[in-house]
């Protein structure tokens, strides 16, 4: 009763009914307007749900600062570096744009969830049990999620199907049909699966549990059946060097047993062989070998070309996804159409040579600054968000990772409650 009573309760619910109508919205969306765009007050309502529980756990966050001085956390160094990174680029963005609507739908899934980044340093004044407790009712949202994946791919594969066709987009698919839960979008849902794979892992490692092992592959399947590989290779490095991190072999070494008997059951599943492991292996090494066969690969020379024809940015609203849906019909429109597979160039197009720096700047003072704290003290909270950046910067070489709105959010949450000063025996 006493945590219902406090100031963070409410803020608390509204971030976890943002992350959990995030996951459930897509198939609700689809299932009641089809591939029809928006036309009603009420659709509109269904559709931004998440946006309008997201902006209420801003803004209920900003009035408990505002009016509760006692607990204003401390301003530090990280917090100034985030500052200018939003500053200068939202200034920058919309100094180069002269497509309003167009620029607001760039700063909602880029810049909007870096919001969460100071909502959770509000946090601060909370023990670390208890943003502990908070980060389990999130990624238990996604535990969730990945059984309604199971279910919904095994038992009701039609249904599945169903939901997806009636968007007029081709059901996704190499080998097998590609998993995407509610979600729909393949990429998203393993991105989800891979984030909710480096909590699992920590709590494995920290409980012994076969409890935390068996959703902990669980998860691991539903990251393979999304035949997602930028995810897959992105947790894969993720899980090595925190595996050297904890030191605990015997675990991660039975946890990573699990994960190959995992990935070998789909692969004799898919292709009754080990010709899907195969293709993971040899279809990862064309891309990264940039072979002109793979789509990804033309789309990364179209948009470098786009870069050099103008280093210094487009502006919001000509790159990335909202370029891809708006002005993939319209050439007359300078744009880099093509910037959806890789956030650092999609960056690079937007605001320009000026922008992608700012944001290393900010990528590589967060590390470092993730690394002092998990010598220090390895705060839990802070290898947590270790591990959240490793899949999201190695990912974003091979998607726009860092536009998937609200889902990146957790990963902006996270860095601000590593942020947070811990005392020592609370870590």
């Amino acid at each position: 009763m006493k945590d219902k009573k406090s100031p963070f309760f409410l803020v608390s619910v509204l971030i976890v009914a943002m992350f959990a109508f995030s996951c459930v919205i897509p198939t609700i969306t689809v299932l009641s307007t089809g591939a029809k765009s928006i036309t009603t007050l009420s659709e509109a309502l269904l559709a931004f749900s998440p946006d309008i529980l997201f902006l209420a756990a801003v803004c209920f966050g900003s009035y408990i600062y505002i009016t509760k001085k006692d607990l204003r956390f401390e301003w530090q160094f990280f917090d100034s570096v985030v500052s200018l990174f939003l500053v200068f680029n939202l200034i920058y963005g919309f100094a180069l744009s002269d497509k309003d609507k167009l620029a607001l739908l760039s700063v909602r899934i880029t810049y909007l969830p870096v919001a969460f980044y100071f909502l959770a340093r509000l946090f601060n004044a909370r023990t670390i049990e208890q943003n502990k407790k908070l980060l389990h009712s999130v990624f238990s949202v996604y535990v969730i999620l990945a059984l309604i994946g199971l279910i919904l791919y095994f038992i009701f594969p039609k249904t599945n199907e169903y939901i997806v066709t009636i968007t007029g987009k081709p059901l996704a698919q190499y080998f097998i049909t590609r998993m995407g839960s509610l979600y729909l979008t393949p990429v998203l849902f393993a991105t989800a699966m891979a984030f909710t794979l480096i909590y699992f892992y920590q709590k494995y490692i920290q409980s012994n549990s076969y409890k935390d092992l068996f959703i902990y592959l669980m998860l691991w399947l539903c990251l393979v059946l999304s035949v997602s590989r930028g995810p897959m290779m992105s947790f894969g490095l993720a899980f090595v060097i925190l595996l050297l991190i904890y030191k605990k072999y015997k675990l991660s070494f039975i946890s990573g047993i699990g994960m190959l008997l995992v990935l070998l059951a789909v692969s004799f599943y898919a292709t009754q062989n080990l010709d899907f492991i195969k293709w993971l292996f040899y279809s990862s090494a064309k891309t990264i070998n940039m072979d002109n066969d793979v789509s990804r690969v033309n789309r990364w020379q179209v948009t470098f070309e786009n870069f050099l024809a103008q280093p210094f940015g487009y502006g919001f609203g000509k790159t990335g996804a909202v370029a891809f849906t708006h002005l993939i019909d319209k050439p007359n429109i300078k744009a880099a159409v093509y910037s959806t597979d890789g956030w650092y160039l999609k960056m690079a197009c937007e605001n320009g040579v000026p922008g992608l720096l700012t944001y290393l700047s900010l990528a590589g003072i967060l590390l470092n600054t993730l690394i002092k704290k998990i010598k220090e003290n390895k705060n839990q909270i802070a290898l947590l968000a270790l591990g959240l950046f490793i899949v999201v910067h190695v990912q974003s070489l091979f998607s726009n990772v860092l536009d998937f709105f609200p889902l990146i959010a957790l990963y902006w949450f996270v860095a601000g409650l590593a942020i947070n000063s811990y005392k020592k025996d609370e870590a």
